[in-house]
């Protein structure tokens, strides 16, 4: 299915009821963004109960995960995760697929502004002011595209990745899960990026990667390896 600008649109103009999980930063930026840009209306926040330290949040109720079911269900109500880069994408995965095991929809979040033209797109991607994503290509699950993101014709973008604001990738790029692209990274044509990988700020990237490596752009995007480098990069993205 060829997602076009209108219908991108189209799903904007829908009405919809949202859960919201997620109480920080992220999240508040997300509600901006869904109050100016959309019609949808939040009900509630949620994260799980350990979590919870306030009673409301930006002026909604706040409810534990394990009881938002119950006075939120999902034949009524639709859940979008506002969760950023923590752990290199695995706390968004787990919200998001425990979510989606209970039955809740999972919108996608398009900008007004930005050019969609991919093959197809999954379920609860947030995708900000400004990025292009180029024909032929396609989208997971619960990816975050920061603003001015442009993603090349017929790239394969997997899931739970972070693409920071101004990062770029030519064609063909094969993206794999909870990878994470820093502020003005590029990424050459036809390569592959494997699942946990991170590249930092205005680094450039023109070779495929193995998995969990992190590729810093103060030593010119080589390779930079520890004797846990998923332990390392989990330390930056906390």
């Amino acid at each position: 299915m060829i997602v076009t600008v209108s219908e991108a649109a189209g799903e904007r103009e829908e009405r919809k009821k949202l859960v919201i999980f997620g109480l920080g930063n992220f999240a508040h930026l997300i509600t901006y963004y869904i109050e100016t840009t959309t019609n949808w209306s939040i009900a509630c926040y949620t994260v799980d109960r350990a979590y919870v330290t306030e009673d409301s949040f930006l002026g909604k109720p706040v409810v534990a995960y394990e009881d938002v079911r119950e006075q939120f269900p999902p034949s009524e109500y639709q859940m979008l995760v506002a969760v950023g880069y923590s752990r290199m994408g695995t706390v968004r995965k787990q919200a998001f697929e425990r979510a989606v095991q209970d039955g809740y929809e999972m919108p996608n979040y398009v900008h007004p502004s930005v050019w969609v033209h991919a093959e197809s797109m999954g379920m609860g991607n947030i995708i900000l002011e400004q990025a292009s994503i180029s024909p032929f290509s396609t989208i997971g699950n619960a990816n975050l595209i920061w603003n001015g993101v442009q993603l090349g014709h017929g790239d394969k973008l997997g899931n739970y990745c972070t693409l920071c604001m101004g990062s770029v990738f030519g064609g063909f790029v094969t993206i794999g899960d909870n990878c994470f692209f820093g502020l003005n990274s590029t990424v050459v044509n036809r390569i592959d990026v494997a699942p946990f990988t991170m590249l930092g700020a205005h680094s450039y990237l023109k070779r495929s990667t193995e998995e969990n490596e992190a590729m810093l752009s103060d030593v010119s995007a080589k390779r930079h390896r520890t004797r846990d480098s998923f332990e390392m990069m989990s330390h930056w993205m906390q």
